[in-house]
């Protein structure tokens, strides 16, 4: 949240996103406005943004194929705070906000965010939070086990993060509370 409340507005949406939702930031980055459904309070990711020899390219998401989730009211209220910002920007050169500008820009919608850009954006900011040892990727480290550590179901987690439950599975079982103990208990009872 410190770090959030030092960034210019419009990267304190990025990692409102970026927190609440556990999303990569390519697939951040290559969000467009026709993706986000403020009024139900979705957002889709459909693609993503990665390096390649000839420099950025879009591509579909790591998941492989499109994916819905849910934003909280905090959220919706940010993510449309940003995009009043990106609309007065795109009036100001007389053109309304397209449905296909990118919601991360520069250029009032008409390309994304350099993919690295993030990343130093976090580094810069999070130094002047007085916040160490915490990386961008790692706020999608901190939802994921955050949920999973509530209780969320592992395949509703998976799903956020546009992940296999096993992949889920493998990478933060330590953090699904009692699993282990609850199995024990279980064949116990079964055995008794």
């Amino acid at each position: 949240r410190a770090v959030q409340q030092l960034a210019a507005p419009d990267f304190g949406a990025y990692i409102q996103l970026a927190a609440t939702l556990g999303a990569r930031r390519g697939t951040l980055v290559a969000l467009r406005w026709c993706d986000i459904d403020l009024a139900r309070g979705t957002t889709t990711f459909s693609r993503a943004i990665a390096e390649s020899l000839d420099g950025e390219v879009e591509k579909g998401t790591k998941a492989e194929r499109p994916y819905t989730v849910a934003l909280g009211q905090s959220t919706v209220t940010v993510l449309s705070e940003h995009r009043l910002r990106a609309a007065e920007r795109a009036l100001a050169i007389g053109k309304p906000l397209d449905p296909d500008a990118f919601v991360f820009s520069d250029d009032r919608g008409a390309s994304h965010w350099n993919l690295g850009w993030p990343s130093h954006a976090w580094v810069t900011y999070s130094r002047r939070a007085g916040v160490s040892g915490l990386r961008l990727h790692d706020l999608r480290h901190v939802a994921a086990s955050q949920m999973l550590m509530a209780g969320i179901p592992i395949s509703v987690v998976a799903e956020r993060l546009g992940c296999t439950e096993a992949n889920i599975l493998r990478t933060y079982r330590h953090f699904v509370p009692g699993s282990d103990q609850h199995a024990a208990d279980l064949m116990d009872r079964l055995l008794a």
